[in-house]
């Protein structure tokens, strides 16, 4: 993919619960950016919304 599309480094967008801190350790030993959602806090801050 980095190939493909000129790019240097992804950046990681993932649900906070399916990263392990180990996962997350290596991922930014590789110098990857992470963005991290808690879908889980999402849904039910929508819920409580309307």
């Amino acid at each position: 993919m980095q190939e493909k599309f000129s790019i240097s480094k992804p950046v990681v967008i993932a649900d906070s619960g399916l990263l392990s801190n180990d996962n997350l350790k290596a991922l930014e030993d590789e110098g990857y950016e992470c963005i991290l959602i808690n879908l889980l806090m999402l849904k039910i801050s929508r819920k409580t919304r309307g």
